[in-house]
Formats: C-alpha cells, sequence, structure tokens
C-alpha cells in the first residue's frame, strides 16, 4: 500500500499549521469522509465537516506545529504518533501528545480520528494544576474540535 496519502497529509497539515490555509486539507479526503476526535460528541462529515474540524483546531491555538514520532501505514489505514506545541489564548505554552487514525483508499483519506487526553489539555489551557474544573474546561475546548 502506498504511503502517498500519509506523507501528503503531514505535509498539508504542516503547512495549515504554518499559514492557517483550511483548503489545503480538504482535497485530502474523499466527498463520503467521517472526520472527529474523541472530544468531541459527533463526527463531522463531508466537506463542510473537514473544513470545521480544522478551521477549529486551527483557531483554537496559536503558534501551532506539530512533531510525527512514529508511522505506522498499512492496508489502506494509517497511524500517525504526534506531539503538538502552541500557544493559548493568553500567551501560554501547551503541549499535548495524541494518535491521529485515519483509513484510506490509497489516495484520499476516508475516515479520520484523532485520540488525545482533554482533560489534560484543558488543564494545560486554564492553567488548573490541581484538576478543578478541569471536566468543564477540557469539555468546552473538545466542542472545539482539538485534534492533533
Amino acid at each position: 500500500m502506498s504511503k502517498e496519502p500519509t506523507e501528503t497529509f503531514v505535509k498539508s497539515l504542516s503547512e495549515l499549521e504554518k499559514g492557517g490555509d483550511i483548503e489545503l486539507m480538504v482535497p485530502l479526503f474523499t466527498e463520503d469522509r467521517e472526520i472527529g476526535n474523541n472530544a468531541l460528541k459527533d463526527t463531522l462529515k463531508g466537506t463542510d465537516g473537514v473544513r470545521e474540524f480544522w478551521t477549529s483546531s486551527r483557531g483554537t491555538f496559536a503558534d501551532l506545529g506539530s512533531e510525527f514520532t512514529n508511522r505506522i501505514v498499512s492496508n489502506g489505514t494509517s497511524a500517525l504518533e504526534w506531539g503538538t506545541r502552541c500557544l493559548s489564548a493568553d500567551g501560554k505554552e501547551v503541549r499535548y501528545k495524541g494518535v491521529s487514525v485515519f483509513e484510506h483508499d490509497g489516495e484520499k483519506i476516508t475516515r479520520f480520528f484523532a485520540y488525545f487526553d482533554p482533560a489534560d489539555l484543558g488543564k494545560q489551557v486554564t492553567g488548573d494544576k490541581d484538576g478543578k474544573g478541569s471536566e468543564e474546561e477540557s469539555s468546552k475546548e473538545g466542542r472545539k474540535g482539538v485534534p492533533g
């Protein structure tokens, strides 16, 4: 199976993080795609869903950059282990790690899902070291669709 969809995704995400152009992500996905993460209540569908997901992801933080530490590609499925460093709205450095798994047809992504710890991310964003209120804050962040 070709590594092309995986490499194209990584390159496009890097360009999105640097420049903010959401439209870079849209052609990577098939028309009937599903996209989401473990912090979202429902998966998003279609072109509008892809735009919503990446707009929300990019708009949540400033100075965003991801590093991929592991890539597994096999039989139409790719798994990417990543770490992201970014700045919160008030300028605090935030770091979080996760895994993105996507299915593809050899050319385009048919289903994408990212997994990370929204409670840890919420604590970093709010500065809540003891965990009080983190569930509510991470829930708010999750609705924003922060993927990796």
